[in-house]
Order: structure tokens, then C-alpha cells, then sequence
């Protein structure tokens, strides 16, 4: 029920407007981030975007999230999308529109234009350590504790990690996993994360049969939401890692067959 219909919380017990829609997540950022992975997903088995029932239910259910990040990956997404599997026919009013909404949302939206400028206007880049954490001040302090930690990254215990603030909810708070996860881990975790995930988007666009270029176009939209959120965290997310070798077994080549037959 809470893919169209708001969920209602009380406003005093959350950091966001009581009018965005957070679905069964812990905020709406979130909601909006699953539900552009929902998309992707549905497209690659679909192989529609727009004509397909379940993504018109998942576009409506992220546009009442206001999302500044889930609005962006969704573009470069759809964008994607649309060069390389749309007709020629199709390209050539679906982009010049789409061009023209993007802009007007993006001057005439808080949350997208004002909000990107803000959070990087308030960045101070001579004492970013005890700033409040948005997505670009946690981006510096994880490429600080990168630069001092690179091959092994600080470790997942919050005493180690936090080293000197792990009391202080504010300093101690990282929500880009894109950073925090080399941070976190290490470049060597960092590296083999995202290539194997990588392959898995381009492993799944051959098995659909979807152009390539759409599965780079998906593997940056999980690294566009990576940036503001702790999704790479999350157990969801480690399944990536493994999707490249789900999609070369027999039984997965198979059992796709006999769903296009039924289709």
C-alpha cells in the first residue's frame, strides 16, 4: 500500500517535510532510491519503460518522494533508456520534452536546483571536519580518513571508524556510501564492490538482450544513489556483487526462456 499511498508521521518524530512520502523506509530519500532500482530492474525483464503498468506505479510513487538524488538517478536512467533502446522515431520528441521538463523542474524545484547549491555553497573546505554531515561533507571527511587508511579503510566498529567523536551523533554521522564505503573498508574492498557489481549490469544486459550502454547507465544510477545514501551498507546491495555469475547459469538462461514463451 505505501507505493501510491502516503505514509502518514507525525512531524515532530522526523528531520523531513511531513509532505514527502517515505513509504515503508526510514525517509523518503530511501523510498525514492529502491524505487529507481525497482525501475531498472523491471525494464531489463520488461524491456519497456514507460508501457509497462508496474513502472507507471513506481515513477508516480517517486515523484511524491521529492527526491533530489532519486529524481537525478531516474533521468540518467531514462535518459539512457531512450537513446539506446527507443526507436528512432521516438527519439525525436520523447528528447527534445524531456529536455525542456527537466530544465523548467530543476530552475523551478527547491529540492533540486537550490538544494545541490546550498549543500555545496556550505561546504567549508578548511574545516569540514566538524560541519554537519551532508552528502559532500561526508564525501571530504571519507576522502580524509581514505587518504590516511587507503588499502584497509578505518573498519566497520564505530570506535575505529569515528575515532575521537564516535559519541557524537552529528560528526559521527555518514550517509555516502559511495566514500564511506572505501572509508569503511578499504579501496581494495572499494574496487572489487564496484567492478564485480559492474559486470553483474553488464552480464545482465546481455542475458536481456538490452544494450550495453544501458547497463553502464545502471551502474552509475547505483553509484548517483551511493551518494547519498548508506545503501551499500545495506545486504540488498552485496547481492550485485554476485548477480555475473547468477545470470551464466543454465537453469537462469533456461527459466528466462520459458518466460519470454510464456509472455
Amino acid at each position: 500500500p505505501h507505493i501510491i499511498i502516503f505514509k502518514f508521521i507525525n512531524p515532530s518524530e522526523i528531520s523531513f517535510p511531513p509532505t514527502r512520502n517515505p513509504g515503508p523506509f526510514w525517509e523518503a530519500g530511501a523510498f525514492a532510491g529502491f524505487l529507481v532500482i525497482a525501475i531498472v530492474f523491471n525494464c531489463f525483464i520488461s524491456g519497456s519503460l514507460f508501457r509497462n503498468k508496474e513502472n507507471k506505479i513506481f515513477i508516480i510513487a517517486l515523484l511524491t518522494t521529492m527526491s533530489t538524488t532519486g529524481y537525478i538517478a531516474f533521468f540518467i536512467f531514462s535518459l539512457a533508456w531512450i537513446i539506446y533502446k527507443e526507436n528512432s522515431d521516438k527519439k525525436l520528441f520523447i528528447l527534445p520534452v524531456a529536455f525542456v521538463v527537466v530544465v523548467i523542474l530543476f530552475s523551478r524545484l527547491e529540492f533540486l536546483q537550490d538544494k545541490i547549491t546550498t549543500q555545496i555553497s556550505n561546504v567549508d573546505p578548511d574545516d569540514f571536519t566538524t560541519q554537519k554531515r551532508s552528502r559532500f561533507v561526508s564525501a571530504l571527511v571519507d576522502l580524509e580518513d581514505i587518504r590516511k587508511n587507503p588499502l584497509l579503510g578505518k573498519g566497520k566498529n564505530k570506535f575505529t571508524r569515528f575515532e575521537g567523536y564516535y559519541e557524537d551523533e552529528v560528526l559521527s554521522h555518514r550517509n555516502n556510501s559511495f566514500t564511506g564505503y572505501a572509508q569503511k573498508f578499504g579501496l581494495i574492498a572499494w574496487f572489487i564492490y564496484f567492478f564485480f557489481t559492474f559486470k553483474s549490469f553488464i552480464k545482465m544486459s546481455y542475458f536481456y538482450k538490452i544494450p550495453k550502454n544501458i547497463g553502464v547507465a545502471s551502474f552509475l544510477v547505483l553509484c548517483v544513489l551511493s551518494f547519498s545514501q548508506d545503501f551499500l551498507y545495506k545486504p540488498f546491495f552485496y547481492t550485485f556483487l554476485f548477480f555475473h555469475l547468477i545470470y551464466n547459469l543454465p537453469y537462469a538462461r533456461k527459466t528466462h526462456n520459458n518466460y519470454s514463451y510464456l509472455q
